[in-house]
């Protein structure tokens, strides 16, 4: 059996909607970048100054002029990037597959696809989020010897607190949001100091949840994924996507367009992640289910974050 290109082309609405709906649980991308849909891909990034956190006096006298505000200001055009994957699925292991009860070897050949791409965006949430040049010298610090987290007479609970306050100072408002790398939350968990705050409200061990209480924030999350290079052979070292890092930020809760003021975005293309309708390839004879993901996630707010490096 084989498809016309026009055939080809034609999206599959519900694996597109498998794929819509997918999320791995180990990312955190989208916490600090989350997706706003946009219809074209001229589209503008907004950028939100300290004006966009402001409160704003809207009291006026009979017969003065109004104030006025532009909420965001555009500027370049949205970067996205476009990656293309497609899982195949040999004749043989869909005809065995076909003999299983709730086997779906198509669903299973998307997600496979899906959680390469989110990886992709992973990658590029994290790169931009730990770039101390994203940062301005008051929305950041870069922690050495003793004042690491990793060592028993730091104070990781005075770091964060100046952060929140050099946050509040920006914008207005207290970052919301902590993300963590596996091995920063790994030392805080075991930090005296941090265990010690706990030591007679619970006998449990240090979790998110109790992290976020006593830092002030309403959510806290870790990222633990990892990655190998491309072309990296399978027993490799593999890399933290998330290494020596606490950020803070404010990210709305309800992002109710791109014109909400937040840290971060990730402008995603309408109708994307897009599954096409799976075809035959007859050299092989395997079935091909082609995935594309257009998005890019882009730092909306500096003054809406900061970042701790090296903090273990």
């Amino acid at each position: 059996m084989s498809m016309n290109t026009n055939q080809a082309r034609v999206t599959d609405p519900i694996l597109s909607q498998i794929a819509l709906g997918y999320t791995n649980s180990e990312f955190i991308g989208h916490e600090l970048f989350p997706v706003v849909p946009i219809k074209t891909r001229g589209a503008k990034v907004l950028k939100f100054g300290k004006q966009s956190f402001r409160q704003i006096n809207a009291q006026r006298a009979p017969g003065t002029d109004k104030k006025r505000i532009t909420v965001g200001i555009e500027t370049d055009t949205v970067v996205m990037t476009q990656d293309a994957l497609e899982g195949i699925v040999p004749i043989e292991n869909a005809q065995e597959a076909a003999t299983i009860p709730k086997v779906n070897l198509g669903q299973e050949a998307v997600l496979d696809v899906m959680d390469i791409l989110l990886l992709n965006r992973e990658i590029d949430c994290a790169t931009i989020a730990q770039n101390t040049a994203n940062y301005a010298n008051n929305n950041k610090m870069t922690l050495a010897g003793a004042a690491k987290w990793s060592d028993d007479g730091s104070n990781p609970e005075k770091d964060i607190a100046d952060a929140r306050e050099a946050v509040r100072t920006s914008i207005g408002r207290y970052p919301n949001k902590l993300t963590l790398s596996a091995d920063t939350y790994a030392a805080l968990c075991f930090h005296p100091k941090i265990v010690e705050r706990f030591k007679y409200t619970s006998g449990d061990s240090v979790t998110e949840k109790m992290l976020a209480r006593l830092f002030k924030v309403e959510k806290v999350v870790v990222g633990k994924a990892i990655y190998l290079p491309e072309n990296a052979a399978d027993d490799a070292t593999s890399i933290d996507i998330w290494a020596k890092s606490a950020i803070l930020a404010f990210v709305p809760t309800i992002v109710r367009s791109r014109r909400s003021p937040s840290y971060g975005y990730n402008y995603t293309l309408i109708g994307h992640p897009d599954v096409k309708k799976p075809y035959f390839w007859q050299p092989s004879d395997c079935w091909v289910y082609p995935v594309t993901h257009e998005c890019g996630p882009q730092l909306t707010s500096s003054e809406a974050g900061f970042l701790i490096n090296q903090a273990v």
